[in-house]
């Protein structure tokens, strides 16, 4: 059974969204997740932010994710952060990066990649 409320949407089973138009220069939005995780509780937060520039030759997007578990052995937290970004000089030629770090591991990844015809 969904509930409809003007802004957020919420549902019973645990899911709560804010957005901000995909065509507009700037995008963010967040949801929020939460319900039984094994034999306890978690809270997900999930939260981004968009921009592109006037003529779309540069993108950049902000990922954020954080983990809240609670469980009978104990608590935890962990955290995805990620950057996204791309560089068209025309819709042929395009370098895109994407940057993520891992709080839970302290894990950081890159990549750079370059898409031309």
């Amino acid at each position: 059974m969904w509930w409809l409320l003007p802004a957020p949407t919420t549902s019973l089973a645990g899911d709560s969204k804010h957005r901000r138009g995909p065509h507009r220069p700037v995008q963010f939005g967040s949801t929020t997740w939460f319900g039984t995780f094994f034999d306890g509780h978690l809270t997900q937060w999930q939260d981004y932010v968009k921009w592109t520039s006037a003529k779309g030759k540069v993108q950049l997007d902000f990922e954020f994710e954080n983990n809240f578990g609670h469980l009978p052995q104990g608590n935890f937290v962990q955290r995805l952060w990620s950057v996204q970004g791309a560089y068209a000089w025309n819709p042929n030629l395009v370098l895109s990066s994407f940057i993520q770090y891992d709080t839970d591991h302290k894990i950081s990844a890159q990549t750079l990649g370059f898409a031309g015809l």
